[in-house]
């Protein structure tokens, strides 16, 4: 037998033995789970990944290799999908006017520890409730880094959303209790962090800044909170706020906000 296959399968009995007597995972508390590898090596495109993930079950962990893969990976279950961190880069479709990772219509999926740099969108978390996107690096993407639409509980920590062709993060259509917390946002060609028709989203210790929009910009939502972020050197306003109720006197005092070019904050009217 190969020597590398070999040395797979026995990760793979460890990786399975130590999740089923954790029992943890993303599912019910009493279900097994197991972790799959998706070793570049053995699955050539992204398409074995995403059969990986279809073949999974509620609660499983998904490991994908270090390598470069090609293609959209969809996911409609409560998945852990686990990469390799700057070794793991997904690169979309060209064709497909579509994230590079969809996460659509499902409860407790957490995605962690990928880079993303494609045509389209990076992440999209749709429709969904109780998402965890973790360490994951959203860089040069022809849309959104990424974006949550439509989905309730969704937190967004420790990534980086760089250089990508609109926003840095895009919450938007009724999302509520959205968490950005330790995030990156910065070079984006529109705003660091878009929020538009969302209810209750916080916006905490992240680092927005030299993007060719604002900081932040905020519309037609509400309950939303701006805490202890810089908010640095935009090429437009450090936050826009638009039919959004925010304390615009404390916005200066609870956060560093500074050389943005057109104003640190500006509220339309």
């Amino acid at each position: 037998m190969n020597p590398r296959l070999t040395s797979l399968l026995s990760l793979l009995s460890l990786f399975a033995a130590t999740a089923c007597s954790s029992g943890g995972g993303s599912g019910d508390s009493g279900a097994e789970s197991a972790a799959i590898s998706t070793d570049p090596v053995l699955a050539a495109d992204l398409q074995q990944v995403q059969q990986a993930i279809n073949d999974a079950q509620p609660g499983d962990t998904v490991l994908i290799g270090a390598g470069q893969f090609a293609g959209r990976l969809v996911v409609r279950k409560p998945l852990i999908l686990v990469g390799e961190g700057a070794q793991t880069v997904l690169t979309g479709a060209p064709g497909l006017p579509a994230a590079a990772i969809e996460v659509r219509s499902t409860v407790g999926v957490e995605v962690r520890n990928v880079t993303v740099s494609a045509p389209h969108g990076g992440v999209r978390v749709r429709d969904c409730e109780d998402v965890l996107v973790l360490g994951v690096v959203a860089t040069q993407c022809g849309d959104a880094g990424i974006e949550v639409r439509e989905s309730i509980g969704v937190t967004v920590r420790d990534c980086d959303a760089t250089d990508n062709a609109d926003a840095g993060v895009r919450i938007r259509e009724a999302s509520a209790d959205v968490f950005v917390e330790d995030c990156l946002a910065s070079g984006n060609l529109d705003h660091g962090v878009l929020v538009r028709d969302a209810i209750g989203v916080s916006l905490r210790t992240s680092v927005l800044r030299e993007n060719v929009g604002s900081g932040v910009r905020l519309r037609d939502s509400s309950g939303v909170t701006v805490f202890d972020n810089d908010i640095l050197n935009n090429l437009e306003y450090g936050v826009r706020i638009e039919n959004t109720p925010v304390d615009v006197t404390l916005l200066p005092l609870e956060n560093q906000i500074s050389g943005n070019v057109q104003g640190n904050v500006y509220e339309e009217q």
